[in-house]
């Protein structure tokens, strides 16, 4: 197995000094080169070659969001934004997405030994598994919302479908965009999603994504029944469910969760609830999240759709669906988009 080659780009020496230490713990990574600013990360991009680049976000000369820009532009490679002050910008996660960095990952401030080995253990993974990413230049997805015409729905519905239930891991924000954003204002099937994000930048992330959507992008309250104009996540910390009386209902993470969210647990409440009138999305993404789920929802009679591997950031998520579930569309985020505007006019 090839050596991931990592660049660090980073103003901060101490920040330098304790990646460089991170990473040294592990041997398929070597760290080929740093730089204080984005400018000179451009420099050495050239000459370095690094499969993965890692960068602070709030730099002098040159920032890590211009810098983003400027790679995706000029020769496109995977980027991971790293910053001890990411969850304090409101528009960081909208910024940083749209440039083509593929995820945002706080910096540690930890001061307990077990917590920094688990932080350490993370990002280590991290960069393994953005090193697998293909990436491509980013096109310019700006919209005027007021503007654009949107597809017509029939508000009035009688039979079909009653919810969407979508999962999504690395890779996941800009096809959530994809899908959501041009959904019409009056469209009539609530939705519930689960997203791989930190909790630093959970909150943040709802709020970017609101401002690109018609519909009504929040966090679920426990007690209410999901309703048409609304798409859902869980609070920060917590599980979310639908329960037997088709309520959304959080429970704390525990310790031994493997995911927080959990793409199962929330749609595998979906299935047992909703049955045959549910579709269940799996997306983007490491692991196997969400395929379990997708089999119970199959099973009752539900729609299932998994990402193409084509288009996925991470295809692990919809493989092992495809694998072990009865996957009956597999769509581009395009395909996913236009679908829905077809399940709601049934």
């Amino acid at each position: 197995m090839s050596v991931i080659k990592l660049l660090l780009v980073d103003d901060s020496p101490l920040a330098i000094h304790s990646l460089k230490k991170i990473f040294s713990q592990c041997e398929e990574i070597t760290v080929i080169g740093t730089a204080t600013n984005g400018k000179e990360a451009l420099s050495l991009i050239p000459k370095l070659n690094p499969d993965v680049i890692c960068t602070d976000y709030y730099m002098p000369v040159m920032n890590g969001l211009e810098l983003t820009k400027e790679i995706m532009s000029q020769s496109p490679r995977p980027i991971l934004i790293l910053s001890a002050f990411a969850s304090k910008d409101e528009d960081l996660i909208f910024k940083v997405v749209n440039a083509g960095a593929i995820e945002v990952f706080p910096k540690s401030n930890q001061t307990d030994v077990e917590k920094n080995k688990i932080y350490s253990r993370d990002l280590i993974n991290k960069i393994k598994i953005l090193a697998g990413v293909v990436p491509f230049k980013k096109r310019d997805k700006t919209k005027d919302l007021t503007q654009k015409p949107l597809a017509p729905v029939n508000v009035e519905r009688k039979r079909g479908v009653r919810i969407l239930a979508v999962g999504a891991s690395t890779g996941g924000p800009n096809v959530l965009e994809t899908i959501f954003s041009d959904l019409p204002v009056n469209y009539p099937i609530p939705i519930v999603c689960a997203q791989h994000i930190g909790n630093e930048f959970l909150e943040n992330f709802i709020s970017w994504l609101n401002t690109l959507c018609h519909l009504n992008v929040r966090t679920a309250s426990d007690g209410e029944y999901p309703s048409p104009g609304n798409i859902y996540f869980p609070k920060k910390g917590h599980q979310l469910e639908i329960d037997q009386n088709g309520k959304f209902h959080h429970k704390p993470e525990k310790k031994e969760d493997l995911n927080c969210p959990s793409i199962n647990i929330l749609l595998s409440s979906v299935a047992n609830y909703y049955g045959d009138s549910c579709v269940g999305v799996l997306l983007t993404g490491i692991g196997s999240d969400g395929a379990k789920a997708m089999a119970e929802i199959a099973a009752r009679g539900g729609i299932t759709i998994a990402q193409s591997e084509a288009t996925c950031t991470v295809y692990g998520m919809p493989k092992e669906a495809v694998a072990c579930a009865k996957i009956q569309h597999v769509f581009s985020p395009d395909q996913i988009h236009d679908k829905f505007l077809s399940l709601g006019n049934q």
